[in-house]
């Protein structure tokens, strides 16, 4: 570890009282917001940007869709993978 200099040991640091010195805003009166272009979007009626009103039924529709497509996979996965084993079944039978 770094000696102590016996000359600034008992001085704490500016950061840490709080009196740093901040510097001043070069005689600005107001505070100018920037906003950033293009990715705020007014909202319309119904709360939704543009005015789009959405179909209430539209999230459960798409989750039961994909629901549908998982179920008929794996039973077509299912049915694949029986089949193989009735076909080494019957090879072995031979």
């Amino acid at each position: 570890m770094g000696k102590i200099d016996p000359n600034t040991a008992g001085t704490p640091d500016p950061k840490d009282t709080g009196d740093a010195v901040v510097p001043e805003n070069s005689g600005a009166d107001e505070t100018t917001v920037f906003q950033p272009v293009g990715l705020v979007e007014d909202a319309g009626e119904g709360g939704e940007p543009n005015g789009k009103n959405r179909p209430k039924r539209l999230v459960p529709a798409i989750a039961g869709g994909v629901a549908v497509v998982v179920l008929g996979a794996g039973i077509g996965g299912y049915a694949y993978a029986l089949n193989n084993v009735n076909a080494g079944v019957q090879a072995a039978l031979l």
